[in-house]
């Protein structure tokens, strides 16, 4: 298998309130996350929507399912979107995202409009994954904070890529 481990937060909230107690795994390109709270593993791909209970099983999907180019050739706006994705998902909010996407339009059109202001502005993906992951973490307290808090860091970006 040779999985290596190469991350680890020891405990909930760690550096941010919605990490999760974790460790991080990877081979080649593949990469995977153990969840310390039920002992599931997540294959980080965007397109596997489900967990894994242990490395074998991981392993028999990865054998049949080989990983998306889509991810390894993917250039500007399309990269920058899958990073955040990405990073959302090897955060375990995978499930979360995809709800909320799903069922509340305030919160994709925010969420596509943060997208592309802060990749015009030139913000780092990781940064802009961990404020989507903030309004994440709004949403599951109160929806309005959450598409507001959003609908302010696009007001920011757009005012960053106007500024002299």
């Amino acid at each position: 298998m040779k999985w290596k481990k190469t991350a680890e937060v020891k405990e909930d909230g760690q550096g941010a309130p919605w990490t999760q107690r974790s460790a991080r795994f990877a081979r080649g390109k593949e990469e995977a996350v153990l969840w310390y709270k039920d002992a599931t593993i997540t294959l980080v791909r965007l397109n596997v929507p489900f967990d894994f209970d242990d490395f074998i099983e991981l392993e028999a999907f990865i054998v049949k399912h080989p990983r998306e180019h889509d991810i390894d050739d993917a250039i500007g706006e399309l990269k920058y979107l899958r990073e955040i994705e990405l990073f959302v998902i090897r955060h375990g909010y995978r499930e979360d995202f995809i709800y909320i996407k799903a069922t509340d339009i305030q919160f994709l059109t925010a969420f596509g409009k943060l997208f592309k202001a802060s990749y015009a502005a030139n913000e780092e993906s990781v940064v802009i994954a961990a404020l989507v992951l903030d309004g994440i973490f709004r949403y599951q307290k109160d929806k309005n904070s959450a598409v507001n808090f959003l609908t302010r860091l696009i007001d920011d970006m757009t005012h960053r890529r106007h500024a002299p």
